[in-house]
C-alpha cells in the first residue's frame, strides 16, 4: 500500500531565542505527515531534518524528498503520482470521494487496500480496477513509444545497408557485363608503321 505525504511548516518556540530576548520566540518548522493511502486514522508525523532526509534517502523514499524540494520551492501541496484531476476516468464527485479518504493520486486508488474500498462506498471496487488499468495502459503507452522510436533507427540503419548493397549489385553487374561481352576472333589488326627506318 502507498502512503500519502504531505509537509506542512508549523510554528514552534525556539527555546533558545526566548531566554536571550526575554520574552517567547518562534520559528518555522517543517512536517511531513504520513499516512497510508485511504486511511485518515494511521497518521505518522515527522520534524523534517537533514538527519530525517538522509534516513529517506537510504531508505528509499526519494520520491518523498523530491516532493518536499518541490513544496519548498513552490509553496503549496504536492502530490505523489498522477494527481487525480490528471486522470480522465474518474467524475468530479469520485474525485471528493477519494479525496475525503486521503487518496490523493491515480496510484493511491490502484494500491487501496479493502478498508479503503470499503470507505469509498459502491463503486470503489470498480474504480480500484480503473485505476489499475489505466496505469498499466499509461505504462504500455510509453513501451509502445520506445518500441517505434527502435523499430525507426532499425528500419534506418536497414535502408542505409540495401542502399549500400544495391551499388554494389550495379558494380558487380557491370563487371559481369565487361567480362562477357563477345570477344572478336582472329588476329588483331594491323598497324602500318610508316616509319623509313
Amino acid at each position: 500500500m502507498s502512503a500519502v505525504v504531505v509537509f506542512e511548516r508549523r510554528a514552534e518556540e525556539d527555546r533558545n531565542a526566548t531566554i536571550e530576548k526575554g520574552h517567547i520566540a518562534y520559528k518555522d518548522v517543517d512536517y511531513a505527515v504520513v499516512s497510508a493511502a485511504g486511511s485518515v486514522l494511521n497518521v505518522v508525523e515527522y520534524r523534517i531534518s537533514p538527519k530525517r532526509l538522509d534516513q529517506w534517502r537510504k531508505e528509499g523514499k526519494q520520491a518523498w524528498i523530491d516532493a518536499y524540494a518541490l513544496w519548498k520551492e513552490r509553496g503549496e501541496a504536492t502530490i505523489v503520482g498522477t494527481p487525480l484531476s490528471e486522470w480522465p476516468g474518474i467524475t468530479p464527485a469520485q474525485i471528493e470521494v477519494c479525496r475525503a479518504n486521503n487518496l490523493l493520486s491515480v496510484e493511491s486508488v490502484a494500491d487501496a487496500d479493502e478498508n479503503a474500498l470499503r470507505r469509498l462506498g459502491m463503486g470503489g471496487r470498480n474504480l480500484k480496477h480503473k485505476a489499475i488499468a489505466w496505469l498499466q495502459a499509461a505504462s504500455s503507452i510509453g513501451i509502445g513509444a520506445e518500441r517505434i522510436v527502435a523499430l525507426e533507427a532499425e528500419n534506418a540503419e536497414l535502408k542505409e545497408r540495401n542502399k549500400d548493397m544495391e551499388e554494389l549489385v550495379m558494380s558487380l553487374n557491370e563487371r559481369m557485363k565487361a567480362l562477357e561481352a563477345p570477344k572478336k576472333r582472329g588476329r588483331p589488326a594491323k598497324v602500318e608503321s610508316r616509319d623509313p627506318a
